[in-house]
């Protein structure tokens, strides 16, 4: 709600007068400079809310440069030109790693056993082995398969196992449980065969808001392995990051 000192000031209406100009032309008229000055209040509030926000990023993008000229000894900068920005984080030692480029292609896959069971809570194991044996294994092929039960069922761990055992020769990874686990343990194996070398000695940003389902803890995993070797760590983007560590 807008407050009355916010509000232009308006002549009062006077009733008569005018050459005769009758009482309605003359509220109508008051309307419609009432309105006029309302949409230019609101318009420049508009622009000053934008040049806020664009002045925020460019405080934040210098923060990012004195960071990084900080951490290559260099003495920071108070002069932030957008292209002096751009170009000195093009310049930089400064090294990415984006983990949705490590992100495998292939159809990740749920497959819920509950359907096999009696009543969707009993593993009969005669009616069970039958439903694997029937089963389209090869539409699995290289597909990421996460195995789980929707029910309450207690599953025993060798029917896990029988049909982890179908699944191997065709898809890339197999785990029991949700989509969630699935995905870590792809990345857990991912983050463990890292080459460390490009991020030897150097400043690294770990770049986030990914658009692919890269499980939080791969962000953990690959703080703790960069940070074995990396001068500083970082994350969000070259143009505005948070620091996390800087060696001593």
């Amino acid at each position: 709600m807008i407050s009355e000192e916010c509000l232009p000031t308006v002549a009062p209406i006077v009733i008569g007068g005018e050459g005769g100009k009758s009482e309605e032309h003359l509220v109508g008229s008051r309307k419609s400079e009432v309105r006029s000055l309302l949409k230019t209040y609101f318009r420049l509030r508009t622009s000053v809310f934008r040049l806020n926000q664009q002045l925020s990023t460019s405080n934040q993008q210098l923060s990012t440069i004195n960071y990084q000229r900080t951490t290559n000894n260099e003495q920071p900068t108070t002069n932030n030109p957008m292209s002096e920005i751009v170009n000195r984080v093009a310049q930089s030692s400064l090294v990415t790693l984006d983990l949705e480029e490590y992100y495998p292609e292939g159809e990740r896959v749920l497959l819920d056993i509950s359907p096999w069971l009696f009543e969707g809570i009993i593993l009969k194991e005669k009616e069970f082995r039958q439903q694997v044996a029937d089963h389209n294994w090869p539409a699995y092929n290289d597909s990421y398969v996460a195995i789980t039960c929707s029910t309450d069922a207690i599953i025993p761990a060798w029917a896990f196992m029988l049909i982890t055992s179908k699944l191997q020769p065709y898809a890339k990874q197999i785990v029991q449980g949700t989509l969630t686990d699935l995905e870590t343990r792809i990345f857990t194996e991912i983050i463990e065969q890292l080459d460390l070398s490009p991020f030897r000695d150097k400043p690294v940003i770990i770049k986030g808001c990914s658009n692919k389902p890269v499980p939080p803890n791969a962000y953990v995993w690959a703080t703790e392995k960069i940070q074995s070797v990396a001068k500083s760590v970082m994350y969000g983007e070259a143009c505005s990051s948070v620091p996390l560590y800087k060696r001593k």
